[in-house]
């Protein structure tokens, strides 16, 4: 599996490592001191992005999951003394921080700087926005771990006490661990995560700015879902929600593969049976996590979309720091496909990334029951539904009363043959379904026994040899003529090659002018064709001329010859 990894500290600074834990297996850490180096600020591009997740193609629930775990598996981790450092970088206001640059970047000349909080009000505001330089006088900001660390997670060798240190790379995954509002992560604690049920007693958490004012952020209580009423839950807000699910999406994908309990990582899941959490503690050795709630997980990853701040931390962790990515940023319809177990649509399309497009990518296609027309019948798409994911990670729905639909597929029954409907939204096209146009049932004329597409055919190729001509110039006209109506198919050219029955050919023509052909809008159209080329009508003109020209000159010929000859006896 081909990996891109991006991030010039590595390359730059190798030698400038330090305070990387002793381990077992083969990690190595990202460089703590990037004094004099180079970072990446840049969102990668939608190739790059699509070559990191080669392989996982039409891949879906458990193949998925595996293909992910062994593409986002990385070998590069920071400290978890090191944290606050790095979110300088990956969790930082860029809107209202200092501008820092790419090329020559310190941690330790970098101190005028915002945190964007997770569950914050107060995110964008200068005047209350906070960092962790504040918590000198109190505490406003906390280190996050999305999926509580008391799951599973590891001490760090020193570690005695919870808190004071977890192993890496699970201990200090950057795509799990975000700066936060320090009353809501107290109050989240390692609750799972849920919709509160209101009607039962519940509290209101108040996040806290560099004001010390105090906001409705947050929400503890029973649980909503059916079977968990009994265990309490921590809700944040709805534009928060999305966030959390992706980053515990993405820990029980990246942590779902370890075996060896005695490692640095813990085996982490995601369960709706909450009793399963008072079976797990933190310990000296990785343990087997669940944490929840995971249906309310996949809820909210459709509630709350990507946003592009949500893109931008996930590029600064791949660019900067792990070298890695968190796929349910990059495609946050996976989620449904890896973690639903009654999922039954289609599986993983590695397009362009959600996080950087506006196209749609098709979840599932209920096909109309009609998908066989005579030619130039009119098309007809009813019945057509389509499940899709737009470019900000919302489920649609698209069906064919929807007029935008129906004027945007690709189709024409004017051609025989097998052809695929096409469907086009923001300049992407989408095979949908194929449908077959053919000649069967296909009439001219307006009158009672009116005669097939290959009777026509057939009645045309006979009447032009009728004119009195075998000339293949004759048949070329011909032939542009039934391809620029489309009515010429195999069977058609090869009755019209091998036509030579001048009366069957004189029947089928009155035929066709018995059945009002002649004033029908379809034989206008032929001799429309003929007027507006006026080449074929000199050319059929020139040949009759030449043919009866060439009767009387030999005609004429003959009767002086019978004179000469007459003559001479």
């Amino acid at each position: 599996m081909n990996k891109i990894i991006l991030f010039s500290v590595l390359v730059s600074l190798a030698s400038g490592i330090s305070n990387s834990a002793t381990l077992s297996s083969p990690l190595k850490a990202t460089s703590n001191n990037v004094d004099g180096g180079s970072l990446n600020f840049s969102d990668v591009s939608d190739d790059e992005v699509i070559e990191y997740y080669d392989g996982v193609d039409s891949l879906k629930g458990e193949y998925l999951k595996e293909q992910l775990t062994d593409i986002i598996d990385t070998e590069s981790y920071i400290t978890y003394s090191n944290l606050w450092n790095w979110m300088k970088i990956t969790d930082r206001d860029w809107e209202i921080s200092d501008e820092i640059s790419e090329s020559n970047y310190t941690f330790t000349s970098d101190t005028s700087y915002y945190f964007h909080n997770l569950y914050a009000t107060f995110n964008g505001d200068a005047e209350r926005a906070t960092s962790n330089m504040d918590n000198t006088s109190g505490s406003y900001v906390d280190r996050e771990h999305c999926y509580p660390k008391s799951y599973g997670f590891k001490f760090e060798p020193y570690a005695t006490t919870a808190g004071t240190g977890y192993l890496p790379p699970a201990g200090t995954d950057l795509h799990h661990l975000i700066a936060s509002d320090h009353n809501n992560n107290n109050a989240h604690n390692n609750y799972a995560y849920g919709n509160v049920d209101t009607s039962k007693t519940y509290s209101v958490i108040q996040d806290r700015d560099s004001q010390d004012v105090e906001t409705d952020s947050g929400l503890k209580g029973y649980s909503a879902l059916s079977g968990n009423s009994s265990y309490t839950v921590y809700e944040p807000l709805d534009e928060y929600k999305g966030d959390v699910a992706r980053a515990l999406l993405y820990m029980a994908t990246r942590y779902n593969a370890q075996t060896d309990i005695s490692s640095e990582n813990p085996q982490l899941h995601l369960t709706d049976d909450l009793s399963l959490l008072e079976t797990q503690a933190m310990g000296e050795v990785g343990g087997i996590g669940y944490y929840g709630e995971l249906t309310t997980m996949l809820e909210w990853n459709e509630l709350d979309p990507v946003d592009s701040y949500e893109i931008h931390r996930n590029n600064l962790i791949y660019n900067n720091v792990q070298g890695n990515r968190n796929p349910y940023i990059d495609h946050p319809e996976w989620a449904e496909i890896v973690y639903d177990v009654d999922y039954s649509g289609y599986g993983a399309i590695n397009n362009a990334p959600n996080s950087s497009t506006d196209a749609y990518v098709i979840q599932s296609i209920t096909e109309p029951a009609k998908k066989s027309f005579a030619l130039g019948e009119e098309f007809s798409c009813d019945g057509l539904e389509i499940s899709a994911l737009d470019g900000d990670g919302n489920i649609v729905s698209l069906s064919s009363e929807d007029d935008s639909l129906i004027l945007d597929l690709d189709y024409d029954t004017k051609v025989l043959g097998t052809q695929t409907v096409v469907l086009s939204l923001y300049g992407t096209d989408y095979d949908l379904y194929d449908i077959s146009v053919t000649n069967e049932g296909a009439v001219i004329g307006t009158g009672e026994g009116q005669v097939t597409a290959a009777e026509q055919a057939q009645a045309f190729s006979d009447y032009v040899v009728k004119l009195g001509t075998d000339n293949t110039d004759d048949r070329d006209i011909y032939e542009t003529l039934m391809v620029e109506y489309n009515l010429m198919d195999s069977s058609s050219k090869e009755l019209f090659d091998s036509s030579d029955d001048y009366e069957e050919g004189s029947v089928l023509f009155q035929t066709i002018k018995s059945n009002n052909m002649t004033t029908s809008e379809e034989y206008q159209e032929y001799w429309t064709f003929l007027i507006s080329n006026p080449l074929y009508l000199v050319g059929m003109i020139a040949l009759v001329i030449i043919v009866v020209g060439g009767a009387i000159f030999s005609k004429k010929f003959a009767k002086k010859r019978k004179t000469y000859t007459k003559k001479r006896k």
